[in-house]
């Protein structure tokens, strides 16, 4: 692939910036939605989560991990289609999937949230980022706070920024 546009959620957000940053001439643009990796704070229960055996207990599949995912992500869950309820229960119960979950969390976060060392490397890309950008942020997020997406807007230059009212940590669904 010669260029690509570079579209991320959360996790995905982080590793689109990571990508943009690798290889800059081949980043057309970018889209950070509720992006990970912009400050320390972070959802607690992922805080948790990076305690060993905790972690293990609490991302195990279960016919329940699905409905706490989606309670986790979605500002109103009663709006989740039978559709898109079916395929976030496939994530949740795909095999490896918690457990890479898990090795990516604890590399990134700790008791105290997110781990310096990886938000101020996205802080130093938003500084550098020389393609059009532009960071999406649901409001009613609980995952992550809207004020990191604002302090990355505030950093990337020439960067649009666009906080969806009514609208959780997945604004694509």
């Amino acid at each position: 692939i010669e260029s690509a546009h570079l579209v991320g959620n959360s996790l995905g957000a982080a590793v689109s910036l990571r990508m943009a940053g690798q290889n800059a001439a081949r980043a057309r643009s970018l889209l950070l939605a509720n992006s990970a990796t912009l400050g320390s704070e972070v959802f607690p229960v992922f805080k948790v989560m990076t305690l060993p055996w905790l972690g293990e207990v609490m991302n195990k599949p279960s016919p329940k991990s699905a409905e706490m995912q989606i309670k986790a992500i979605v500002h109103r869950a009663q709006a989740i289609t039978p559709q898109v309820h079916a395929a976030i229960e496939r994530n949740t119960h795909r095999p490896g999937a918690a457990g890479h979950f898990l090795a990516t969390l604890r590399m990134l976060t700790t008791l105290r949230g997110q781990k310096p060392a990886t938000w101020q490397e996205s802080h130093r890309l938003l500084r550098e980022l020389k393609i059009p950008a532009l960071i999406l942020h649901g409001r009613q997020d609980g995952v992550l706070p809207t004020k990191h997406s604002e302090q990355a807007h505030a950093l990337a230059p020439g960067s649009e920024l666009l906080i969806l009212d009514d609208c959780g940590h997945t604004p694509q669904l």
